[in-house]
């Protein structure tokens, strides 16, 4: 079942035949590079057993597939307040350069504004230029720029809905 889709990307429920790309995801340096530690398969596919074991309603992460079905990566849309979420994606490195990190970006505003939100959000290492890129093209508002703890600048960025 598709929770939300844009152009070619579709958002549907993780699944445990998931773990192989979910850990090509997770487990890639590249793709990990502003958000962490690479995983270990063991963490990895924790992790998603953890997600879909999940039943919250204000935290959801979905497999992106493009419209050959192919997992590309995944969304996440997480509700901070009864009127605004956060969002996060990340995309396989082998799909990079294809517009799909917007089309997931597109698909989790999408369906914010369904489920009646005002405002997403979302956090980037300012040295990040594929995602402040995507932001940019969304139209996201820069809101301020922090230093965290392993002294990278994070910035934060709204979207009113």
């Amino acid at each position: 079942m598709k929770i939300a889709y844009h152009t070619s990307v579709s958002l549907r429920k993780l699944k445990k035949s998931d773990l192989e790309r979910y850990y090509q995801l997770v487990g890639d340096e590249a793709v990990m590079e502003y958000i962490g530690p690479a995983y270990n398969f063991q963490e990895a596919e924790n992790e998603l057993n953890r997600i879909i074991d999940n039943n919250r309603s204000d935290f959801n992460i979905w497999a992106a597939e493009n419209d050959l079905k192919e997992f590309v990566g995944i969304g996440l849309l997480q509700q901070e307040h009864e009127t605004s979420a956060n969002i996060g994606y990340r995309v396989l490195r082998k799909y990079w350069g294809n517009g799909y990190g917007l089309q997931i970006a597109q698909c989790l505003i999408n369906k914010a504004a369904q489920d009646e939100l005002l405002a997403v959000f979302a956090e980037v290492d300012m040295k990040n230029t594929a995602s402040l890129r995507i932001l940019e093209e969304l139209y996201f508002e820069e809101i301020n720029i922090r230093t965290n703890d392993l002294g990278n600048e994070i910035g934060d960025f709204g979207l009113a809905l």
